[in-house]
C-alpha cells in the first residue's frame, strides 16, 4: 500500500496495517476509536514515526482498509447481544462486550465500570478479545 511509503519503519507500518484490520474484522470500534488507539500505539512504540502521518493519513488508511475488510454480514446477532447488554446494566449489572485481551483484564475492566457507577455486589458479565492477537497482547 502506498501509505506505508510515509512510515519510515517497515515494523510499524506492518502492525499498523494487521492492529487496523483486526480490529475493523472485530467489528466493535468507530473509525475515531481505532484512530485513538493508532496514535497511543505510534506514541508509546514508534515515537519517531509520529512526526512522518498525520491525523488525516491515519483516518485515510483506516477507512481504505475499512473498505477492504470490514464484516459485510448481516449485525443481527451482535445488536441482539449489544441490546441485552443495555438492558443488563439498566438493572445493576456490570455487562461489556469487549472488554479487556484476557480473562483478568475483563474482570479489570468491569470492577472499574462497577465502581464508577457504584454498583456493589452484583455479577460481572463480559465477553474479551480472543479470537486475534494483537500488537498490544
Amino acid at each position: 500500500m502506498e501509505w506505508k511509503s510515509k512510515i519510515e519503519d517497515e515494523c510499524c507500518a506492518d502492525e499498523l496495517e494487521e492492529m487496523i484490520i483486526n480490529y475493523i474484522r472485530a467489528g466493535f470500534w468507530s473509525n475515531d476509536k481505532i484512530l485513538m488507539e493508532c496514535e497511543e500505539y505510534i506514541k508509546h512504540f514508534y515515537r519517531n514515526e509520529g512526526e512522518n502521518i498525520t491525523k488525516n493519513d491515519l483516518l485515510e488508511i483506516i477507512e481504505a482498509l475499512r473498505k477492504e475488510f470490514q464484516n459485510t454480514g448481516n449485525q443481527e446477532n451482535f445488536l441482539k447481544l449489544e441490546s441485552a447488554f443495555h438492558s443488563l446494566m439498566g438493572h445493576g449489572i456490570v455487562a461489556l462486550h469487549y472488554a479487556g485481551y484476557t480473562q483478568s483484564d475483563g474482570f479489570a475492566d468491569c470492577n472499574e465500570v462497577a465502581a464508577r457507577k457504584r454498583i456493589k455486589g452484583r455479577w460481572l458479565l463480559f465477553l474479551y478479545r480472543t479470537r486475534f492477537r494483537t500488537p498490544f497482547t
